[in-house]
Formats: C-alpha cells, structure tokens, sequence
C-alpha cells in the first residue's frame, strides 16, 4: 500500500486546528490518493524528527519504495537533550534560557551558531541516508526558519523551493504567526488555520508530482 508519512512539530501535528479540520499532511495524503501516518509530535526539534524517523523505521519490517515521507524542518534553535533527573530526551529552545537553568550555561559560553547549522545538517544528512537505507522517497520543507542549506552533507534538491512562512508572505520568524494579520493564521493563537494547511497541502502536492 502506498503511504505518506509525515514527521515534525506541532505544524505537523495541526496543533489549534478544530475537530473537524485536517492538517496538511492529511490534506496532501488525500490529493495523493494514498494512506497517511503522522508521527509529528508538538515542541520537536530537527533532532527529535530524526527520533520519530528511527522509531518509524524500527515499527516497519519491510523496505517500501512505495513510501512518501515528509519531513518538517523546524527552527534549528531547539535542541534537544537528556535530562539527567527523569533520562527522558527533553527539549531546549536555545533563546529561552535564564540563570537559573544549568543548561544556561552551555548555550552562554561554548555553543554558537556554527555549531547550530553542524547539528543540523548532521540531522539531515542523517535523515537522508536512513531514507535511503529503506528506499522511502524523501521530501523537505521548511517551517518559518531562515537555514543555510550550503553544506556537502545535505542533497539540497529534496527541499521545496520556499518556507511556510513564505508561502504565507511572511518573514523568516516564528513570531509572524502572532502578529494577528496573516490570513492563513489568524484567528489562530500562532499555528496555521486551515486555509494554511490546504496551502502548504497543495504547494508540496504540485512539487512532489512533478519532481
């Protein structure tokens, strides 16, 4: 059976979206025509939907080129880690951060933004290759992020020409989503209503059939 997967955060999810509603991964399955699993999962960063790929791969026993994946790339600002009280993998938005968090201290003095485009193009040279390995075509967009995607490592090819936030005339950052005025959010606290979600459905629909 042909199917589409999708992994991200909470745009994948279709977080705010009402009971009735369906988000773009549901939209684009149904102009495939073809059976969808979402393994999105609210507040991920890139290294988490790396998590979701691998946990995903070890559920399947057979390698599908009839597979679709679509992979949300979030902002490359949230890490990801494993917090030592509870061993549970734990997110860290690298701008939400104080003096009173030991992690704090980290993000002050030895991480940097070079450091932030090598983790993520690790995660998405890693994401390519497991694709790969079980023969799942692989497709990329970008959320509300402006990434440098100038790296050896990563097939530049496999992403859609435009961000979310592009698509929806916006600038490179999460807090257009606030600002109250963009139609394909509004009246949505800061997640895509469902005329974002058809569009971002029917952008990646017309590219995946034509590549």
């Amino acid at each position: 059976m042909k199917k589409l997967i999708t992994f991200g955060d909470s745009w994948t999810v279709g977080a705010e979206l009402g009971s009735e509603e369906k988000n773009y991964g549901e939209l684009l399955a149904e102009l495939l025509g073809i059976y969808h699993e979402n393994y999105g999962i609210s507040g991920s960063s890139n290294d988490e939907i790396f998590l979701q790929l691998q946990k995903y791969c070890s559920n399947t026993l057979l390698k599908n080129e009839d597979t679709i994946a679509v992979f949300f790339i979030t902002s490359p600002t949230r890490s990801l880690y494993i917090d030592y009280d509870s061993n549970r993998y734990q997110l860290f938005p690298r701008n939400d951060r104080n003096d009173g968090d030991r992690n704090y201290y980290f993000f002050k003095y030895f991480y940097s933004d070079k450091q932030e485009n090598l983790r993520l193009y690790l995660c998405l040279n890693a994401l390519q290759n497991l694709c790969r390995e079980y023969k799942i075509k692989d497709y990329y967009v970008i959320g509300w992020a402006d990434i440098d995607l100038d790296s050896a490592c990563v097939n530049k090819n496999k992403f859609y020409p435009k961000t979310c936030a592009q698509m929806f005339n916006a600038p490179a950052e999460h807090e257009f989503t606030m600002a109250k005025s963009n139609k394909y959010v509004y009246p949505n606290n800061c997640h895509p209503n469902q005329a974002g979600h058809q569009l971002i459905a029917e952008n990646l629909y017309d590219w995946i059939k034509n590549a």
